[in-house]
């Protein structure tokens, strides 16, 4: 289930890096990655908007109306308002004209540091009827916040109006917009039929004359397409983990795992292997999953035992998405097929993790979700094999 909103008492409380729950309402305390910098809360999804500030302008002038017949070029700019120096790559850039499918916009640049600002155009349909219409602009960005890499989608739209007296045929001006950087004045391109070249002469709007743009509209997150594009989460199960999101353990030993379900993903990262949970002089590397071999009698076989790396493997929190992460010397086995160190994948309902052979008769964990609504709301990890 979604968290409810933090109350002041859970900002105090998140000052204590070791506290996960607020000690006076008992919230569970979610923070940004690059909490030392920002010191926000965040939500499920583990967006902050002081680190993702993304900001839609349109250039000064630009038309925003047209003829039936004619389309139009918008020229926009995507600015990175972030105030504490986090940068963001465009994953995809994607445009909706009403009644289309989203179109991929074609970039010839792909990252933003803080301050940084970077024009592109998007090109409308031919209107076919007068009135308003909404072009809607769609962008995914990736961030990387203390060593963490998430995904997030956002959206904006810009409207349209549409003259239902047909285009002439006269031709006033052309206007070439390539490249670079629009100075104030530059313009939307209109255009009529498939010509690419031609465009109708028209008055500049009035502006920020200064800065030369205006923002077009507050850029929304689109959760319900990251969860259908699986930009977040899972897109066959329409869900995501959450660093909320209980783990439960079964199959192990008393000691082997923690106790009880919890939410153990909010530290982000889980360590499995043959070292055990406690730290000392000659363990300075304890897991939170033990994986120790047992032969019949339920004892410790200490010979295959050692074949199991002592930090195996970890089980991060990524993008909504449990990502596997060979870090020990010895191969691994999802689903039978051999992972060496070093290398990740993305671990799905039902998957198995084998950490002394590819069998389901050899050790390791099997991985299941229990879904509620759009969040998966227990992470089981069942352990199995000898």
């Amino acid at each position: 289930m979604p968290l409810p909103s933090y109350a002041p008492c859970c900002a105090a409380s998140a000052r204590d890096l070791t506290a996960n729950v607020c000690e006076q309402c008992g919230h569970v305390l979610l923070r940004c990655p690059g909490f030392a910098e920002c010191g926000v809360l965040v939500d499920a999804t583990g967006y902050c908007a002081t680190h993702i500030a993304p900001r839609l302008l349109i250039e000064r002038g630009a038309l925003l109306g047209a003829r039936v017949g004619q389309r139009v070029t918008v020229p926009l700019v995507l600015a990175n308002g972030s105030r504490l120096g986090g940068g963001f790559r465009v994953e995809r850039l994607l445009k909706g004209d009403p009644g289309r499918e989203l179109e991929e916009v074609a970039l010839d640049w792909d990252s933003l540091r803080a301050g940084d600002e970077r024009p592109f155009n998007v090109d409308t349909g031919v209107f076919e009827a007068g009135g308003s219409t909404r072009l809607r602009v769609l962008i995914v960005l990736a961030t990387n916040r203390g060593g963490a890499t998430d995904s997030y989608a956002f959206s904006a739209e810009v409207l349209l109006k549409i003259d239902e007296r047909e285009q002439k045929a006269q031709i006033t001006q052309n206007i070439n917009v390539q490249g670079g950087h629009f100075e104030a004045g530059a313009s939307a391109v209109v255009q009529t039929g498939p010509s690419i070249t031609e465009s109708m002469k028209y008055s500049l709007g009035d502006s920020n004359l200064e800065l030369g743009r205006t923002p077009v509209a507050t850029l929304q997150r689109a959760e319900a397409y990251e969860l259908r594009e699986g930009v977040r989460g899972y897109a066959e199960l329409r869900a995501a983990l959450a660093p909320h999101t209980k783990v439960q353990c079964d199959g192990f030993e008393d000691g082997e795992a923690p106790a009880g379900a919890r939410p153990f993903l909010a530290q982000r990262v889980l360590s499995l292997g043959r070292n055990s949970r406690q730290r000392s002089d000659k363990n300075p590397e304890p897991n939170d999953l033990v994986f120790r071999a047992r032969g019949k009698d339920g004892a410790v076989d200490r010979d295959r035992s050692l074949a199991v790396s002592g930090r195996a493997a970890t089980l991060g929190l990524e993008n909504g998405r449990l990502l596997l992460t060979v870090t020990g010397s010895r191969t691994l086995y999802v689903n039978g097929d051999a992972l060496e160190h070093g290398a990740s994948v993305v671990l799905a309902d039902k998957d198995r993790v084998g950490l002394l052979g590819p069998r389901a008769s050899d050790l390791g964990f099997t991985v299941e979700f229990s879904a509620e609504g759009d969040e998966l709301s227990t992470l089981w990890l069942t352990r199995s094999g000898a």
